[in-house]
């Protein structure tokens, strides 16, 4: 158990807990994973009951440090770049995988699935999961069910130590 901690904590070595932006009563989580290897995990608040994966991005576009240049909204929103924390990628285009691919789930356990519509029409509801990969059409990490393993394993490890 100690030594599946490890490696999922090695996946998420950008950030210890996740950044929480926005405000309201409902929340989902947006991964992003950029093509050195760190990960960013964003728990954004809005107001409910429904928002856009768009939407999401462009909340934690509100912190500081943080740039999102995508041009269009809705059905012709496209990511041209991300930068945030001295961690920048933009598309190159270079085939087979030089842009952002966008992963969702329904949940914090469930599997990610690569999207089949685009953030700006996907709707959004309370704890649904967005993941953001550039340069790499594999799955964003960590996937939403080690997120929840990893959160089972902590609770379980502080009660060992309270013993």
């Amino acid at each position: 158990m100690l030594l599946s901690l490890g490696s999922l904590g090695a996946a998420t070595a950008a950030t210890a807990a996740p950044i929480a932006v926005g405000t309201g009563d409902e929340s989902a989580t947006v991964v992003l994973n950029f093509s050195d290897g760190a990960t960013f995990d964003f728990l954004v608040n809005y107001a409910g009951p429904t928002t856009t994966g768009e939407q999401l991005l462009r909340t934690i576009d509100t912190l500081p440090g943080f740039t999102l240049d995508a041009p269009g909204t809705g059905g012709s929103f496209f990511i041209s770049s991300i930068a945030y924390n001295g961690h920048t990628d933009g598309p190159t285009y270079i085939p087979p995988e030089g842009w952002w691919h966008y992963w969702t789930a329904d949940s914090a356990g469930a599997s990610w699935t690569f999207s089949s519509i685009g953030a700006g029409v996907r709707t959004i509801d309370n704890g649904y999961v967005d993941g953001w990969v550039f340069g790499s059409a594999a799955a964003p990490v960590p996937e939403p069910a080690s997120l929840g393993l990893m959160g089972v394993a902590t609770v379980g490890l502080l009660a060992r130590r309270r013993r």
